[in-house]
């Protein structure tokens, strides 16, 4: 008996750090009765009678990449995407071939919308005219969008 409440002690506190972190589902989170006082960043409303809490409402409902802003662009560009869970992220711009260009963001994102700019360089300064492409590595997938920059 003592060994079962130890073992579900441990999975409730991983439960819970992982809807702290974002890194499960709402609908996981309010079976738990896990609400809004594990962190202001994820507050969810858990009153009974609710389907849908109105903090999980406005986080996006799958991974997007969005059409780039300005494109074609001159001098910057600002990449958009979606993420509905939490995790590590890597947006990158590869030039037509494949080869990596330069590195916009690499690391843990909580979920949400997110903006990322790009000056047109890469890594080793200037770049020319040409196509180039946003690939987006997230939880849940890669996505790519091409991206056009003129002189």
């Amino acid at each position: 008996m003592k060994r079962n409440s130890s073992i579900r002690a441990r999975l409730a506190r991983v439960v819970l750090v992982g809807c702290a972190l974002g890194l499960l589902p709402a609908a996981v989170c309010l079976a738990q009765g896990i609400g809004s006082a594990v962190s202001p960043a994820f507050a969810l409303d858990t009153r009974p009678g609710l389907d849908v809490p109105p903090a999980a409402s406005s986080l996006p409902l799958k991974l997007a990449l969005h059409p780039a802003q300005p494109n074609p662009f001159t001098y910057r560009t600002s990449v958009r995407f979606d993420l509905p869970v939490g995790g590590r992220v890597r947006l990158e711009i590869t030039d037509i071939a494949g080869r990596h260009v330069r590195t916009l963001v690499d690391g843990a994102l909580a979920p949400g919308a997110h903006v990322s700019e790009w000056d047109g360089r890469g890594d080793s300064g200037g770049l020319r005219a040409g196509i180039y492409f946003a690939r987006l590595e997230a939880p849940g997938g890669t996505l790519r969008r091409k991206l056009v920059r003129l002189d």
